[in-house]
């Protein structure tokens, strides 16, 4: 049924007022409120960066393959108890471990401050710094290492996480210092890192 002319001001009015307008003037400074602090974006480095991301530094992503790898020169081959790959000798010096799989990358690591998140966290702060940044998306999680279970801290991005460690069988709490910062698929198995 068509609205009447007589009762269209008076519909108008009712959408205005559920709208929030009371036809008075404007608050010439209406109050500003700051960004939340967390970061819900992923910025992808470009090749060759020195950031941190979801899936790895740069060239040396999470997925990729060994042999792409090798002819890049970013791995070496290894003899430790740790899988047949570890970075190559110039990243292992910059503090960036790696773990290798089916003939893929499954982990990348850093373990010194040069080398932060994409979000800038950093080995060597807090988890107290961590969760400022992540906010409640930086949760406590359980994983299983070659020495048994151990507790960290974990920010997920779609089947990717970041995985910061406390020192040895400590806790992720907030006065704690991360030591390491590791890019990989989700999961609970951790194998070490070379």
């Amino acid at each position: 049924m068509p609205i009447r002319w007589p009762c269209a001001p008076l519909v108008v009015l009712c959408g205005l007022l559920a709208a929030g307008c009371t036809g008075g003037s404007a608050d010439p400074s209406p109050e500003v409120t700051a960004p939340p602090s967390v970061s819900t974006v992923v910025r992808r480095p470009s090749p060759g960066s020195t950031v941190l991301d979801f899936t790895g530094i740069g060239e040396l992503n999470v997925n990729t393959p060994l042999e792409q790898l090798r002819k890049a020169n970013l791995i070496r081959p290894n003899e430790g108890e740790c899988g047949e790959w570890a970075a190559d000798e110039d990243l292992t010096t910059k503090g960036v471990l790696i773990v290798t799989g089916e003939g893929r990358l499954t982990d990348v690591a850093v373990t010194n401050n040069d080398i932060p998140t994409a979000d800038g966290v950093r080995v060597g702060m807090t988890f107290g710094d961590a969760r400022s940044v992540y906010g409640e998306r930086l949760v406590r999680q359980t994983k299983a290492g070659p020495g048994g279970d151990f507790e960290a801290a974990v920010v997920t991005h779609d089947s990717y996480e970041l995985v910061f460690l406390p020192p040895w069988g400590g806790e992720p709490s907030d006065d704690a210092m991360i030591i390491a910062i590791h890019a990989r698929h989700a999961g609970k198995e951790m194998p070490p890192s070379c």
